[in-house]
This record gives structure tokens, sequence and C-alpha cells, in this order.
């Protein structure tokens, strides 16, 4: 690659940054994000049990969880910026998340990822945090609600 003037380096970087970038989106591609979700409810689930086993209950909401516990749990990758639909209380708990089959799939699905114990109506698990999506990305989602609640 020769130019003139002296913009050989340049060229060289050009070419260097278009084959990262190239390398970078391949490799994002190549992420499940469901699969990922698994993990992390499966991790999150872990520490509620472990609160169970040191409290003697489960914990009411997700941030009881200690610090410890907190810092490496990670949230549901389906959405950007949804949070877990948690419900607990002393014999039971309900973790879930807001799934969608699409990125660009404008209805969203509860679902239920683990239960423990005698629960209020399932149906409601994550009414809450669809309605934060909603509120936050007002044009991006429909109305319809769906819900998914086999494990």
């Amino acid at each position: 690659i020769s130019l003139p003037g002296g913009r050989k380096p340049a060229a060289i970087y050009s070419i260097l940054v278009l084959a990262l970038l190239i390398a970078v989106s391949w490799r994002a591609q190549a992420v499940d994000f469901r699969e990922l979700t698994g993990a992390h409810a499966l991790q999150t689930v872990q520490a509620i049990q472990s609160y169970y086993a040191r409290e003697g209950r489960y914990p009411a909401d997700l941030d009881e969880l200690t610090p410890w516990h907190t810092v490496t749990l990670a949230g549901p990758m389906i959405i950007y910026g949804q949070g877990w639909c948690y419900d607990g209380g002393d014999g039971h708990f309900r973790l879930g998340y807001i799934y969608r089959e699409h990125w660009s799939d404008p209805r969203l699905v509860g679902r239920l990822f683990a239960a423990e114990g005698a629960a209020s109506d399932p149906a409601t698990l994550c009414e809450s945090e669809i309605a934060v999506l909603r509120a936050r990305y007002p044009d991006a989602f429909s109305d319809e609600i769906l819900a998914d609640y086999s494990n």
C-alpha cells in the first residue's frame, strides 16, 4: 500500500481498524443472550437459596441479598435495562425475566425461571417490570401482554 504524501501508515491503520470492527461485530453476534440470561438466572437462584440457608426465609426483595452476592449478580440480557421479575416471602420465591422472540419484536413475555413454595398469582410476576420498560420506551413495545410461566 502506497499513498502519496506519506499516507501509508494512515491506510494501514484504516485497514486494521476495519478488520478489528468486523472481528468484534462477528464475536458480538455469536453471543447467545438467552443462554447468558439463563446462566445469570441460575446464579441469582443460587444466591437466593444461599440467603434462605443463612436466614431461614427467602428475601422479600433481591436488594436484601448480601452485598457480596449483589455485586456479583448480573441481570437478564434479553432487553437492555431490564431487571429480574422477583416475588419473595418467608416460604416462597419466584424469579423470572422479560422475554421476546426477536430483538425487534414489540411483544413482551413474562417467563418464570424458578420457584419455591406456594406463591401468589404467577400471571402478575413481570407486570411491574413490563410497565417500567414501556414507560422508558413508550414507542418500542406493544400493549399486548403475554405470559409464559412454564419452567
